[in-house]
């Protein structure tokens, strides 16, 4: 079946117009065509219908070609303008070019016609499809600017060392003006405290290194600090490869932790004595010190032991992570071997992880590996992980690491347990987050544990971190800087 092609012939000789028509028609074409000869019958031959070509003679009677150009090109920009005509100047042809004619046939060679024809109608077509495309990317472009700009966490993209677009939320938080910010470094709007974190979170990220979200202050216009939540990646910006950042305002959480805190904070001072008076009374009368008791009175006298210590327990994790946010805890820092440290602490609870039917694994180095810190904080987060590993793991092996990361010492607990879901990730580190590795029933703890072993591993100068995924196993991990032996 021959394909239709809709053409528009303005052209003062009706035996030229036909050449055209014949010469499509051997070519396999079934021509739809009309012939104009003034610019009232091309105006109205465009409103009528659209049409695939207009192929144009020079010479024009009533009109100019240039002027059916401009009707032309006013109807519909991309529609193939060709010229057609007998002998004329390369002058007048380049003219008609610098127009918005697309190419010119001599009447003398119009097998030739067909060829350009198609070349032009495939042209057309792509630029139409490319301006179909701009158009549709410069509207996703408006929606994605209209949502970013009113979204309530600060949006910002950060290249070469600049930022180089930013929605209104930051403005609006920090009392800076927008053009105070574009241009400018994000690390001279961070508290110098957080500095050297963020510069190596972002450099980690712009190496391929999967980053979990983490907290750093801000410096307000006025010079107070605000907390914010950061989290982002890399992107393609404009060509060039960028950081995609979202920053989240957690003032209003930070506030209401700390009365909470203060609140735990006293409430533990006033449960202490009262609860050791307790457990005393309870442990002389299972001693007999107030008469002999009975074995069925002792059970519940034990249980009841053993819930105070419990309780006791959870208390001075209370007030271990209340002197921790208030800073009243200092480390007693000396410079000692970590790798000895971890084999020690494996040691240590090694029956523990006999008892649960579980291997031990351990991956040292030959030589020492010396950091400076406090060695009793240290072990305490190793004996943390390597509990927490136990807990959750019912078959397998559980392997204690130490490996040196060029300035770094990185320590890691890897178990094969249940793993932790996706949506309690981002939590681990947080204060009273009690959940099961895996949705549903499991073994859960008081949820201050890993809080207390990130705050203990930042007061010596390290990071802390964990990956996992739900039914293969957990790592968790900590990094020190190294330092010289004594």
């Amino acid at each position: 079946m021959a394909s239709q092609l809709r053409i528009l012939i303005i052209e003062d000789s009706a035996d030229d117009a036909l050449l055209m028509v014949k010469e499509l028609e051997r070519s396999g074409y079934e021509p739809i065509s009309e012939r104009v000869e003034t610019s009232e019958g091309l105006q109205t031959a465009l409103d009528r219908q659209t049409w695939d070509i207009v192929l144009s003679d020079y010479v024009l009677p009533h009109f100019d070609v240039k002027a059916a150009i401009n009707i032309v090109r006013g109807k519909d920009p991309n529609i193939p303008f060709i010229l057609i005509s007998g002998k004329i100047g390369e002058e007048k042809v380049t003219a008609a070019l610098k127009f918005g004619a697309q190419a010119y046939v001599s009447k003398d060679h119009l097998t030739t016609l067909v060829p350009i024809i198609e070349q032009e109608i495939t042209d057309a077509r792509l630029r139409r499809n490319n301006k179909r495309n701009e158009q549709l990317l410069v509207e996703s472009e408006q929606r994605y600017r209209a949502v970013v700009t009113h979204l309530p966490d600060i949006v910002m993209i950060h290249q070469a060392g600049k930022i180089v677009f930013l929605n209104q939320s930051l403005p609006q938080i920090s009392g800076y003006q927008k053009e105070e910010l574009i241009g400018k470094n994000l690390i001279e709007f961070i508290a110098p405290k957080d500095r050297k974190k963020v510069v190596e979170m972002v450099a980690r990220r712009a190496a391929g290194e999967t980053i979990d979200d983490y907290e750093a202050d801000l410096v307000m216009k006025d010079g107070t600090l605000r907390p914010f939540l950061i989290r982002g990646t890399m992107i393609d910006y404009l060509g060039q490869k960028a950081s995609l950042a979202v920053l989240i305002d957690i003032y209003e959480r930070e506030k209401e932790e700390k009365v909470k805190d203060e609140f735990l904070s006293i409430v533990s001072h006033e449960l202490r004595t009262p609860l050791e008076i307790t457990r005393e009374g309870i442990s002389q009368v299972i001693d007999g010190l107030h008469g002999q008791i009975t074995e069925a009175q002792n059970k519940p006298l034990a249980t009841a032991l053993k819930n105070c210590d419990r309780l006791g327990h959870l208390i001075e994790n209370l007030l271990d992570l209340s002197r921790l946010e208030a800073g009243k805890i200092v480390p007693r820092q000396e410079i000692f071997d970590i790798v000895k440290l971890a084999l020690e602490t494996t040691t240590t609870l090694k029956a523990r992880i006999d008892t649960k039917g579980l291997s031990l694994k351990g991956d040292f180095p030959t030589e020492p590996l010396y950091i400076l810190a406090d060695k009793n904080e240290i072990s305490e987060v190793l004996s943390n992980f390597v509990t927490n590993a136990v807990k959750f793991t019912s078959k397998g092996s559980i392997t204690v690491s130490v490996e040196k990361k060029e300035e770094k010492v990185e320590c890691a607990v890897t178990d094969t347990g249940i793993g932790i879901s996706k949506d309690d990730l981002p939590k681990l580190f947080r204060k009273f987050q009690q959940f099961a590795r895996v949705p549903g029933s499991g073994e859960k703890g008081v949820g201050l544990g890993l809080s207390i072993a990130k705050r203990l591993v930042e007061i010596n100068g390290g990071q802390i971190w964990a990956e996992s995924e739900p039914n293969k196993g957990s790592r968790f991990a900590f990094s020190l800087p190294l330092t010289q032996a004594k």
